[in-house]
């Protein structure tokens, strides 16, 4: 019985001293949606909710806020309904209005279209699609307040990147956007130390195109801001032309991981 109190003793011996070798290390990841650092201060947007791209939902940094007014339907110009878009709407350069259909409680959207945030204080009307009501669907409205580009940057606090390390994060545009989206969305991501700024890496995401109306995922290596303490920037600008586009990207699940084992 001593020695076999011996030999176990041993082996606990050996294990607690290669667990605690500096040599290894199993992989720790930082969940950037959580950061304490980011700044979560505007009305129209919601922090760390989850978002579905053709059936696949992912938390996001932040989404547009959705708002269902009171709704009512109309027979003026065929089968419409019709709402008063919220006066506090007025301060985003666009707003998506689509009409929704309710069934089971499950609720989709029929139809949508971006319009002007001046639009907002007034009634607007738009048709619905009688084959998805069928005779048990209730129909609403739903509202998603479209802030310029330019607004929507998110930058983390400060964070230590260790060697070895990768961001992961997949990217994409919220679905009820994709026929407002008229041009590509470039998607960067950016490490701000001091006064200085490294471009990590642009992804370009263009929802006219099938191919990216699914999540996008990228990985990228740290390696050269490795060592340093960081603040990191996701952002995202259409091509060309004004930030105030009808469009709204996401930024799915980033996360830092350190990959020395």
């Amino acid at each position: 019985m001593h020695a076999t109190l011996r030999i176990v003793t041993t082996l606990l011996v050996g294990l607690g001293a290669f667990v605690g070798c500096d040599d290894y290390r199993a992989p720790r990841t930082i969940h950037l949606v959580d950061d304490p650092g980011i700044t979560r201060t505007d009305p129209m947007l919601t922090w760390g909710e989850l978002v579905t791209i053709n059936g696949v939902s992912r938390r996001v940094i932040s989404a547009s806020k959705p708002i269902v007014p009171p709704s009512e339907e109309t027979w003026t110009k065929g089968h419409q309904v019709g709402a008063v878009i919220p006066p506090e709407l007025g301060t985003v350069p666009w707003i998506v209005f689509a009409t929704t259909v309710t069934r089971n409680g499950k609720t989709s959207v029929m139809r949508w279209l971006p319009v002007v945030g001046r639009q907002a204080g007034n009634r607007f009307d738009y048709g619905v699609v009688d084959d998805r009501v069928g005779p048990d669907g209730k129909v609403g409205i739903t509202l998603w307040p479209v802030p310029d580009l330019a607004k929507r940057d998110v930058v983390t606090g400060d964070l230590a990147i260790p060697a070895g390390a990768r961001l992961d994060v997949g990217v994409a545009v919220e679905s009820q956007t994709w026929s407002g989206t008229l041009l590509p969305i470039e998607m960067t991501v950016t490490a701000i130390a001091g006064s200085e700024e490294i471009v990590l890496r642009t992804v370009q995401v263009d929802p006219r195109n099938p191919e990216d109306r699914d999540w996008k995922d990228i990985s990228i290596p740290l390696d050269p801001i490795a060592g340093r303490t960081v603040r990191v920037r996701f952002s995202a600008r259409p091509i060309a032309g004004p930030t105030a586009l009808p469009g709204l990207p996401l930024w799915a699940e980033p996360r830092i991981t350190d990959q020395r084992s």
